[in-house]
């Protein structure tokens, strides 16, 4: 298939792969693409990149099901190891939270409402993996913000370890405890995860 439109000048390349923004017929869209690694024996590395996104592919299907808002899936191509999906013209937390004219004006039922979602997809049985502040979009709809979660290439099925090490990736890069205190006070499950973060905080097996 070849993509109807074309590729603009935001480009981003990441441990897993390139990811630029696209028009998909007329859809202003995002393709992200597995590259080939040269250090790894081809058969290897097509494999290795195979089940990478096949695995995305299922966590994002997943967290559809679970009411969590991911970016549509519009195409995959397992020939070019590559998914096409909804472009979020929305902003990251984390360009949120640096906002220096509305650090006096940062909406707590925001934060409540993340940790509400947060919960809803650990539920279900998935982690993330990568959750930084930076893989969290804030699309404004009417009066209120839709959360979207972005990149699950590192996440899979998970317990409550995998779970305790997604909020703590996502404290570390959201830097303002207060605020993660709020996306806590609304997350399911709350006791269990805030022991297992203390004991992995205790022994340092978070980046």
């Amino acid at each position: 298939m070849e993509i109807n439109g074309n590729i603009t000048d935001d480009s981003i390349t990441g441990a897993e792969g390139t990811i630029e923004k696209i028009d998909f017929y007329r859809m202003p869209a995002v393709i992200k693409i597995r590259k080939r690694k040269s250090y790894r024996i081809e058969e290897i590395d097509t494999k290795v990149r195979m089940e990478r996104l096949k695995k995305e592919i299922r966590l994002m299907h997943k967290a559809k099901y679970a009411n969590i808002d991911i970016p549509h899936i519009y195409y995959v191509s397992f020939k070019d190891m590559s998914i096409i999906m909804e472009y979020i013209d929305g902003e990251t937390l984390k360009d949120y939270l640096s906002n220096t004219k509305r650090q006096n004006d940062i909406d707590i039922k925001l934060m409540s409402y993340i940790g509400k979602k947060l919960g809803m997809m650990h539920g279900k049985g998935i982690y993330h993996g990568d959750l930084t502040a930076s893989n969290i979009i804030l699309f404004p709809d009417k009066s209120v913000y839709r959360i979207y979660f972005i990149d699950f290439s590192m996440g899979g099925d998970g317990d409550l370890e995998d779970f305790a090490i997604d909020m703590l990736t996502l404290k570390k890069t959201m830097m303002n405890d207060a605020l993660f205190e709020e996306i806590m006070k609304n997350y399911d499950n709350f006791e269990n995860i805030s022991k297992k973060m203390k004991e992995i905080e205790k022994r340092g097996r978070y980046l």
